[in-house]
């Protein structure tokens, strides 16, 4: 892996002061600036895709009322994060990927998380089985 070429530092910062109270307003209040996103598209290619990274990524995202597609390219399915179609949009990978988060999420007790998942997955007609041997899943 070649090192990092362009990086930002505090000194790229017209003010360093105002960055903290933007950041600090944006983690009291997370959807403030939704309107910025309001109709766009943001597309997040993953050649390799860190879980935390990739929702963190995904989350801020949402949080900016963007609409999201990723890319995976380590398993080349693309998945919208916001699933909103008739029930049966999602392909089997990106419904694997969304499985395979969960269970992380699971594992580091986020289940906050991993309700969500599940949820996101309901919304599109996916049913999940939890068993010993790891989830199943069936198209409603």
């Amino acid at each position: 892996m070649s090192p990092m070429k362009n990086f930002i530092t505090l000194n790229d910062l017209a003010s360093p002061i105002k960055t903290i109270q933007l950041a600090k307003s944006c983690k009291k209040d997370p959807f403030g600036h939704v309107h910025l996103g309001q109709r766009k598209t943001i597309g997040l290619l993953f050649f390799n895709p860190s879980l935390r990274t990739r929702l963190s990524t995904q989350k801020a995202a949402k949080n900016l009322g963007l609409d999201i597609m990723v890319m995976n390219f380590s398993n080349e399915a693309w998945a919208k994060a916001d699933e909103t179609g008739n029930g049966n949009s999602m392909d089997d990978a990106a419904i694997d990927a969304l499985i395979r988060a969960r269970k992380e999420a699971r594992e580091v007790s986020d289940f906050a998380k991993a309700d969500e998942i599940r949820d996101q997955l309901a919304r599109v007609d996916i049913i999940l089985e939890d068993s010993n041997d790891g989830t199943l899943w069936r198209r409603r």
